[in-house]
């Protein structure tokens, strides 16, 4: 297992930048039983929730 050159990617909300590199050497990924990777690409599978604070959850302050 490897990654690829590590990016710049700015697709967070307000514009703002991240980090991102690939996998390399990964070709399946399998989460509950289901695989949301096949042959290194998405299957379009969607397994996820987005929990958003104060209506998913209490507000945490700190």
């Amino acid at each position: 297992m490897a990654s690829e050159p590590i990016v710049e990617r700015t697709d967070l909300p307000r514009g703002c930048e991240r980090l991102y590199a690939d996998a390399v050497g990964i070709e399946y990924v399998l989460v509950n039983g289901t695989e949301i990777i096949t042959a290194g690409e998405p299957t379009g599978a969607a397994l996820a929730t987005l929990l958003l604070s104060g209506r998913d959850a209490e507000k945490v302050l700190p």
